[in-house]
């Protein structure tokens, strides 16, 4: 059985960890965990526990990234097969 080795991305936007898809790859890195990216009561605020208080359950705010983002972010590192 394959050892995975999981990157908790904790508080990382989708658009840093896509900039550092190569990096996580290269440290062995072969599954990233994300926060919460469901909207939150104030996307202004940078508290960690924000994340965990959604709202709706849309994909997408302002601490973390966009649906689209989070699209992007999974189909590049589909390619490097993480």
């Amino acid at each position: 059985m394959k050892k995975r080795l999981i990157l908790h991305a904790f508080q990382w936007t989708l658009k840093d960890i896509q900039r550092n898809l190569g990096r996580i790859k290269e440290v062995g890195f072969s599954a990233i965990q994300i926060s919460p990216i469901a909207p939150t009561k104030d996307d202004n605020s940078k508290e960690f526990w924000m994340l965990y208080q959604p709202i709706e359950f849309t994909v997408g705010n302002a601490q973390i990234g966009t649906r689209d983002e989070l699209v992007d972010l999974c189909e590049a590192a589909r390619r490097l097969d993480i």
